[in-house]
């Protein structure tokens, strides 16, 4: 249409007018042609259909001019088309790098997805590690490598007078028996009995640890030796009273042996363990099924069953 507009008002406007309405189609159409720059096909048809109707009515001019014009239309029209060709090029090249890039961005995120699964896979798993290396896999109770992690805290605090702490060391009774006479799987499951009936009548913020065999470590918090007794006496009432069953529904009777004794301020956890498995002893001695105490003696020279291993650590917030 508006390169057919000259022909339609040759008769009636001045030459000056029909140059302003030939150059005025001319830039219409070239900024239609730049604002679509996407739809390249579109713009060459349209600078195409209005080009050569405007060129064809200047060169039927028949003047200088109008050959001039032409020509110069015809320049106009070719470079617009080039510089069209070479913009639509490069707006190609960014949409292509626009969605390499949401393509990348969304690859990212599924790497990172995969990485924070795999990170929380390897968090569990340290911790499950963590919590292996501390715990005793038949009863689930603290290890002692978990109680000699915990005793340089425990020593601090018995050092400061900020707490009393009296240890315990629970043997049961005539375990093996229970091996010989039931078998291996029924002394697992007596160990299992005795370590829920211990843990079932102490504190939250005392301990119970599985020290070896059959032989437990009780870490009584904020108790001195007379109530460490009665705590103690309770200990060995409980498991004494129960009706522990073999899997195979055989009742076995079981009783436990306690020694105890008081932590003093700068003894070391080893010299306390000695000392309550000393009173251990006389306990056995004295006929089983009892508790006794040590009143704060000299630490044996012999007959220990702990070695410390691995470095101190501080106090874990479950004991606070």
């Amino acid at each position: 249409v508006w390169g057919l507009m000259p022909f339609a008002f040759e008769s009636s406007l001045s030459p000056t007018h029909l140059y302003v309405v030939i150059y005025g189609a001319l830039i219409a159409v070239a900024v239609l042609s730049v604002s679509y720059i996407s739809a390249l096909p579109a713009c060459t048809v349209a600078l195409t259909c209005t080009l050569v109707p405007l060129v064809g009515y200047m060169l039927s001019l028949g003047t200088f001019i109008g050959g001039v014009m032409a020509l110069a239309t015809a320049i106009f029209g070719v470079s617009l088309q080039a510089r069209l060709r070479v913009s639509h090029r490069t707006l190609l090249e960014a949409l292509g790098t626009q969605r390499e890039n949401a393509a990348l961005i969304k690859e990212l995120q599924t790497y990172r997805h995969e990485l924070e699964h795999e990170n929380r896979q390897l968090g569990q798993t340290l911790r499950d590690a963590s919590l292996a290396a501390t715990r005793d896999p038949l009863t689930g109770l603290y290890n002692r490598r978990f109680l000699v992690g915990e005793s340089r805290a425990l020593s601090q605090l018995v050092a400061d007078e900020q707490e009393s702490i009296t240890i315990g060391v629970v043997d049961i009774d005539h375990f093996k028996r229970v091996n010989d006479r039931h078998g291996h799987l029924a002394g697992d499951h007596v160990l299992r009995a005795v370590a829920e009936l211990l843990g079932a009548r102490l504190r939250d913020h005392d301990c119970l640890v599985r020290f070896g065999g059959e032989e437990f470590i009780v870490v009584l918090r904020r108790c001195d030796l007379r109530r460490g007794r009665r705590v103690a006496e309770a200990l060995r009432h409980n498991v004494a009273s129960a009706d522990i069953e073999t899997p195979g529904g055989v009742p076995v009777p079981i009783t436990v042996s306690i020694g105890l004794a008081q932590w003093t301020p700068g003894e070391q956890l080893e010299s306390v363990i000695q000392r309550a498995d000393r009173t251990l002893y006389g306990a056995k001695q004295a006929g089983r099924d009892r508790v006794e105490i040590d009143d704060f003696g000299d630490p044996p020279l012999g007959h220990s069953h702990f070695r410390p291993t691995g470095d101190l650590s501080t106090l874990p917030p479950h004991l606070h």
